[in-house]
């Protein structure tokens, strides 16, 4: 099943369970399947405008003690959490990001009456004290936001709560209101530091301004400012990813920083370019299943890195030099566990790289 399933999932159902075969799946829009070996596609299935025309999560018919689901609240420890979607598709035009090619542009979303409902009904039946709202945007319409955190406050829900937003769409008042409503960490893409690689690459608009000021507003109010970087962008410079690895180690003790190496994902903008490059090797496929190394999940995966200007050397410096900034951890020891997993020649030199990346900066921290 692709796109969104809740349609099409049910319409499968009903075809499998009438003793259907290809003949009948063929006729259920936004799926795939084999038949004789050969690979059917059916087309993709429109997008659900009403939002609330679907139900709430069956919840109800998992059990979920399973989930364990418990996220650390500063000052509060780890509380039981559950996990909401309010809406769905992105306006904006990142050249790397998946949610226009999956979701769409045009963004839907619940209405505010359905998003308080599912909140209430979690805290009531599963005793919910946090929810991690899973939107790419939460606040990609203000007003939407302002009326879910009033009715929030009205109810005393008093859920704690964590997001992720646009900057540049977000002002002061909304965002105390947002804290008044129970917000505790608050996630946003800076991406670069660097305003060619942000505008002229990435397509984004939001400023470093934009971000400080979030990161300012969350130190005032005592929550959490959680912005996240992107490293190894087409044409990006040493000297530009320097700039954007600078900036964030020096919000150190302002903000929590989170950052990745840049990957390629099937029908962005990125892959595009990637495919005219030739970056993409021609007997790649999406079927063939790798290992995964959780040790260094930054660098793994099945997802294709992009690579252009910087090596693996300098990539490698970013990592270790971000992970013992932001995330006061030594990668040393994991690099050792991941050693033990090299599978191929490949992987073995990139970890020697990274061995040697390590090295030289800890040879560099030592001698000044």
């Amino acid at each position: 099943v692709s796109g969104e399933g809740e349609e099409t999932i049910v319409e499968l159902v009903r075809a499998v369970t009438a003793g259907g075969g290809a003949k009948e799946f063929k006729k259920v829009t936004g799926m795939s399947f084999r038949d004789g070996g050969a690979v059917v596609s059916t087309g993709p299935r429109m997008k659900i405008d009403d939002l609330d025309s679907l139900p709430m999560p069956g919840r109800h018919m998992e059990d979920m003690a399973l989930y364990n689901l418990n996220i650390e609240v500063p000052g509060k420890g780890k509380l039981p959490a559950v996990n909401l979607m309010t809406s769905r598709g992105c306006p904006f035009d990142c050249n790397f990001c998946a949610t226009p090619v999956n979701w769409g542009r045009k963004v839907r979303g619940h209405s505010p009456d359905r998003v308080i409902a599912e909140i209430e009904l979690c805290v009531e039946r599963y005793g919910a004290e946090v929810v991690w709202f899973y939107d790419d945007t939460l606040n990609y319409n203000p007003k939407r936001l302002e009326t879910i955190c009033e009715m929030m406050i009205e109810r005393k829900l008093n859920v704690n709560w964590f997001c992720e937003v646009r900057v540049d769409a977000l002002e002061r008042k909304l965002f105390d209101k947002m804290v008044e409503a129970g917000l505790y960490h608050v996630g946003f893409g800076v991406e670069s530091a660097n305003a060619r690689i942000c505008q002229d690459i990435i397509h984004k608009k939001a400023t470093l301004k934009q971000a400080m000021d979030v990161i300012d507003w969350s130190n005032e109010a005592g929550i959490i400012a959680n912005p996240f970087f992107v490293f190894s962008h087409p044409t990006e410079t040493w000297e530009e990813a320097k700039e954007t690895l600078e900036f964030a180690e020096s919000l150190e003790g302002k903000a929590m920083r989170s950052m990745a190496i840049l990957h390629v994902y099937p029908n962005t903008q990125l892959w595009n370019r990637a495919v005219a490059e030739g970056k993409i090797p021609d007997d790649f496929t999406w079927t063939k299943e790798d290992p995964r190394i959780l040790e260094l999940p930054e660098a793994q995966g099945r997802v294709p890195l992009y690579m252009d200007k910087l090596t693996w050397f300098q990539i490698s410096t970013i990592i270790f030099r971000f992970s013992e900034s932001a995330l006061k951890v030594s990668l040393f020891s994991k690099i050792m566990k991941a050693v033990k997993r090299i599978n191929s020649l490949k992987m073995f030199w990139q970890y020697f790289v990274m061995g040697l990346a390590l090295v030289k900066l800890k040879v560099g921290r030592m001698f000044g």
